[in-house]
């Protein structure tokens, strides 16, 4: 199936509108996730987390640099930011790029 034009009038093509909404529930539900695990983490610190930011900047840096020269040399800004402020960064960044009916 081809994927729909972001600048398909509503009328012709509701496909947009919903993409983006399907889009946009999957992240709130993927950082809802996240939030809840966080949460877990602090309520019972004793259990076994993924990584922390440091660890996680390690392994980005210690991959390959033929392969991953970017995210070698962008591990800390990939890491950086409270989970609000990219929330809020992430949403915005779709509603902010939503193409207006032509």
């Amino acid at each position: 199936m081809k994927s729909p034009s972001r600048t398909a009038s509503s009328a012709s093509d509701p496909r947009p509108a919903a993409w983006v909404l399907d889009a946009m529930s999957r992240y709130v539900s993927a950082y809802a996730l996240e939030q809840s695990m966080v949460q877990q983490r602090h309520r019972h610190p004793d259990q076994e987390w993924v990584v922390s930011r440091e660890e996680l900047v390690r392994r980005f840096t210690a991959l390959p640099a033929d392969t991953f020269p970017q995210t070698r040399r962008y591990a800390a800004e990939l890491t950086s930011g409270t989970g609000p402020d990219r929330f809020a960064f992430t949403l915005a960044m779709i509603v902010d790029n939503l193409s207006p009916p032509t």
